[in-house]
């Protein structure tokens, strides 16, 4: 050995040392020292081989739990283990993916459940959700390990809101770090023994009601940096950190060979003015903001005064939209939005950046904001669609679904019946109650009479409790458990006679307990009873994969499928009960009669 070479092999072995002597302390630390973990999917019981996302998992990227805001993906059971010739499909992304204020039935994956219920009937199609409120990219990245774990055969993605101010966003009061390396460190780290325990040494328990995480909303809570300015210093990492980090989630999807639905975003353009907009203190402005002032001369003028006022190219929107100059008014809305220094909304620049990054690596891109604004009258999105400033009402989550059961039929799984042609139906079929639709407009309220909306929170009453509908949402407001108002609203259904509803609550009965197949039964029963006796037919068919020796689901199967027009079919049902039970009189009632019927 050359007398050169020496103290580089020295150097190495002196860098070496400390580093074996961390990985030894760290392995003792994980076999001693018992600390609490919060991976993305979870048992759902104890000696349960069924799954379900974390409902703690926001808790992982806090130094302590008490930090974390009370946000958490909705319960969905699954096994890890796929069932032969299952479809899987995940979906990922912040608040609007996860369906607030609706919850899992209004979301995405709980609206495209139900379209695919009708379009692949003869498929056992999964969609599971791990989207959650307040998170952005960092926290994509971080569990796209977990999701393709689970073998997916397809993931959707729906990002780009929370960037600035979610979940370690770059002006963010939430777990934010200061910078994409920072952040990066953390995550790699945050499951070390030896950082956790540094953590614990180093960083005293907080105390949250000093935080201000228990007095208001989320979105009023997280917000550190409050003014974030067009093409600032901050603006512009965020913007890098969006892009980045959907380069890597979605390339890793694609090195794993699963298909990748990346959507373009949307948010609401013409009913939200800017939070922070600037120049409110000229009286014409002021006018034009309220909606008095029309006079389009006036408004261009102020345009030209205050060129990066938020609030003037808001207020020029408006009155070109009122002229009818519907394209000129989406550029102003547009810069509006992006000028807009409280970030609760995504740069426009970020669907080119989807775009982009959709193309790059072959992926299918949906485009739901141009989805939105075909839906709605005027080309603008509004509160036509929207509720607030970016989450969608019941229409707005219809047509982000159907974006991607679009793009999924096109580029993936061929329906067996039309798209286009069933949509109405699918309208109708919407898996939400009445009782939905008011919590998620108390839920609406709440946000809004507080901070962004409002400088000062006001205290939110629910005054409709004497429906039906109405007292299961208060009741649910006061806490009582989901599953029971479910049933509560079943039975009500069913003494009423309404049986369309008693059958929709069923179904989400269904969805939420996939494994029970006496609820999958009845859901098929009372499914015939409204008439919809192809929804009939996949609900009986899931009773019967789960229990197939069950003579009553086959017998609901078999009459199912009669009555959606597959003789052959129910006639085999009817054979196969025989099978089972070769005395059994019904089985062979039905089976003479059909094979009578010419």
């Amino acid at each position: 050995m050359s007398s050169s070479s020496t103290p580089k092999s020295f150097y190495l072995i002196a860098l070496a040392i400390p580093v074996m002597l961390i990985l030894a302390f760290e392995g003792l630390l994980r076999l001693t020292v018992s600390v609490k973990d919060y991976p993305l999917f979870v048992p759902a019981s104890e000696k349960s081989d069924v799954w379900q996302p974390n409902p703690d998992l926001i808790k992982r990227y806090f130094h302590h739990p008490d930090l974390a805001p009370n946000v958490s993906p909705d319960t969905q059971l699954f096994t890890l283990q796929k069932a032969p010739g299952q479809v899987r499909i995940v979906v990922m992304g912040g608040s609007t993916a996860a369906g607030f204020p609706y919850g899992r039935f209004g979301s995405l994956s709980g609206m495209l459940q139900q379209r695919v219920k009708r379009l692949y009937p003869d498929k056992d199609i999964e969609v599971l959700s791990v989207a959650i409120s307040s998170i952005n990219t960092y926290t994509l990245i971080d569990i796209v390990d977990e999701v393709l774990a689970i073998e997916p055969d397809a993931v959707l993605i729906y990002t780009g809101h929370n960037e600035f101010l979610g979940v370690m966003g770059v002006g963010s009061s939430y777990a934010s770090y200061g910078s994409a390396w920072l952040t990066r460190a953390f995550l790699f780290f945050r499951d070390w023994r030896l950082f956790q325990l540094m953590q614990s040494v180093l960083i005293s328990a907080p105390d949250s009601r000093a935080q201000g995480v228990s007095d208001h909303t989320v979105m009023a809570s997280i917000a550190k940096h409050k003014h974030i300015e067009f093409g600032s210093e901050m603006y512009q990492k965020g913007v890098e950190q969006f892009e980045n980090n959907l380069n890597y989630l979605i390339g890793k999807i694609a090195d794993n060979d699963v298909k990748t639905f990346v959507a373009t975003i949307a948010s609401n353009d013409t009913g939200q003015p800017p939070f922070s907009g600037n120049t409110l203190d000229n009286p014409t402005l002021a006018s034009c903001m309220t909606g008095r002032l029309l006079d389009k001369a006036v408004s261009s003028a102020l345009v030209k005064q205050y060129a990066d006022s938020a609030n003037a190219h808001f207020c020029h929107a408006r009155v070109l939209e009122h002229r009818g100059d519907i394209n000129t008014a989406q550029q102003h809305y547009t810069r509006a939005s992006d000028l807009d220094g409280l970030r609760f909304r995504a740069p426009s620049e970020f669907n080119q950046v989807i775009m982009q990054t959709a193309l790059q690596y072959d992926a299918y891109l949906v485009d739901v904001h141009s989805a939105m604004q075909q839906a709605s009258v005027t080309g603008l999105i509004g509160n036509n669609l929207m509720l607030e400033h970016l989450h969608p009402n019941k229409r707005g989550y219809f047509v982000l679904a159907e974006a991607f059961a679009q793009s999924i039929a096109n580029n993936w799984l061929t329906p067996s019946i039309s798209l286009e042609a069933s949509r109405q139906i699918a309208w109708q079929e919407v898996p939400l109650t009445e009782a939905d639709e008011l919590y998620a407009q108390f839920k609406i309220n709440q946000l809004t009479n507080d901070y962004p909306f409002k400088d000062t929170p006001t205290t939110v009453t629910f005054d409709d409790k004497y429906t039906f509908a109405g007292d299961i949402t208060w009741r649910r407001i006061q806490g009582e458990p989901w599953l029971d108002l479910q049933q509560s609203q079943l039975k009500g259904y069913q003494r009423q006679q309404r049986w369309t509803e008693a059958a929709r609550v069923a179904g989400i009965l269904y969805d939420a307990l996939p494994f029970e197949s006496q609820t999958a039964n009845a859901s098929a029963s009372l499914h015939l009873r409204a008439e919809k006796p192809k929804l009939a037919a996949w609900y009986a068919r899931r009773a019967v994969q789960l229990q197939p020796d069950n003579i009553d689901s086959r017998l609901t199967l078999a009459e199912a499928l009669f009555k959606s027009a597959e003789r052959d079919q129910a006639i085999a049902q009817l054979e196969h009960i025989l099978t089972i039970e070769p005395d059994n009189r019904r089985a062979s009632y039905f089976l003479s009669q059909l094979k009578g019927v010419k």
